[in-house]
């Protein structure tokens, strides 16, 4: 063998050596991301009605949620109202979290009114307290995979009482 030839055979017997002690070291790579990450389902049903607390300063709103996915994950819950109140109309935002265990959970979400939002034709003031009546509930459950790769979200808008 040529000593050109005899250097670069000997090379590759480093690269090949190094590339296996660098497998030994490190372990086998990972799954591909999309195997890695279980699909999430999210699933959300508010109750029909919600219960005045604060004398109107807020409404506890029942919600059933479920989501599922690897152990450890969380799913958060939001909920808008908007009710009609005299000549205007009020807004209430809340959100929880809860963790996601596959199982349908009973979740109560506080939703505080008088929201600020932009004010002019079309837009609600949002400074006005709930009253016992009807309301637009706009309710959203998200949740990711534990590495953020796969995310689910579902939204219904139920009317609701406001008792």
């Amino acid at each position: 063998m040529k000593r050109g030839t005899r250097l670069k055979a000997a090379l590759v017997g480093v690269v090949v050596t190094g590339g296996a002690a660098a497998t030994a070291v490190l372990g086998p790579a990972g799954p591909a991301v999309g195997q890695a990450s279980q699909p999430v389902q999210v699933q959300i049903q508010v109750d029909s009605s919600a219960t005045l607390v604060a004398k109107g300063a807020g409404a506890n709103v029942l919600v059933t949620a479920s989501c599922s996915g690897t152990a450890g994950n969380s799913g958060q819950v939001f909920v808008s109202l908007s009710e009609r109140v005299g000549g205007a109309i009020t807004l209430g935002f809340g959100q929880t979290i809860f963790e996601c265990t596959g199982a349908s959970q009973q979740v109560q979400v506080l939703v505080t009114a008088g929201a600020t939002g932009p004010a002019g034709p079309g837009f609600p003031q949002g400074d006005l307290a709930f009253k016992k009546g009807t309301a637009v509930a706009n309710s959203q459950v998200f949740a990711c995979t534990a590495d953020g790769v796969t995310c689910a979200t579902q939204q219904v808008e139920p009317t609701i009482t406001i008792r």
